[in-house]
């Protein structure tokens, strides 16, 4: 089958599904959909936070972070 009708299978699927698949399709597909639009700053920042890492920058875990913050909030209290 070409490509060409594999597009029209695929908007002749689409167009019946209900919407909760259709949430679901779109969400696996959402960043080639709508792209995250990066201007200069951000794009500069993000490269050096991982020239950073890659050139041996201090870094924690996902855990230890919420490890951190859960004893921040807890000393408020």
């Amino acid at each position: 089958m070409d490509t060409k009708s594999m597009r029209s299978k695929l908007q002749q699927f689409v167009s019946t599904l209900d919407d909760e698949r259709v949430v679901a399709i779109y969400t696996l597909f959402q960043n080639e959909i709508d792209p995250v639009e990066m201007d200069d700053d951000f794009r500069r920042e993000l490269e050096n936070r991982i020239a950073n890492y890659y050139n041996g920058a201090r870094t924690v875990s996902a855990e230890e972070l919420r490890k951190r913050l859960e004893y921040l909030r807890n000393r408020r209290a």
